[in-house]
């Protein structure tokens, strides 16, 4: 894996907004500009749910030269049952996908979020 990223993300608030910064450190050391390339993120509930399953399914397709891609999740993305979800991370460059990064990410229930 090549994300730079921990394979954990930091535990997300049920309901709020978050804000994840991708960077992929390549084999010469440097850092894959996202110029140009096809990111995909996505968060489900399984591995082996199917892709379409995805609480977070989002594509991202940088037209200026970045080495750190923010993915931006929304109110109604967190808005899920408390839990262990699984990330990933792609990125489709010159007809060729390579998942990047995958781990963990915790939904939480915050001290303030009521029903």
């Amino acid at each position: 894996m090549n994300c730079t990223c921990t394979n954990q993300i930091p535990p997300i608030y049920k309901g709020d907004t978050a804000t994840l910064t991708l960077s992929v450190m390549q084999p010469d050391g440097s850092y894959m500009n996202f110029n140009g390339k096809t990111v995909k993120f996505i968060i489900k509930k399984t591995k082996e749910k199917a892709d379409t399953e995805a609480i977070v399914l989002k594509t991202i397709e940088p037209e200026e030269d970045i080495t750190e891609l923010p993915i931006s999740l929304t109110t109604a993305e967190t808005n899920v049952a408390e839990g262990t979800y699984w990330y990933g991370v792609r990125v489709i460059a010159d007809g060729y996908q390579t998942t990047e990064g995958e781990g963990q990410v915790d939904i939480v229930q915050g001290p303030f979020y009521g029903e």
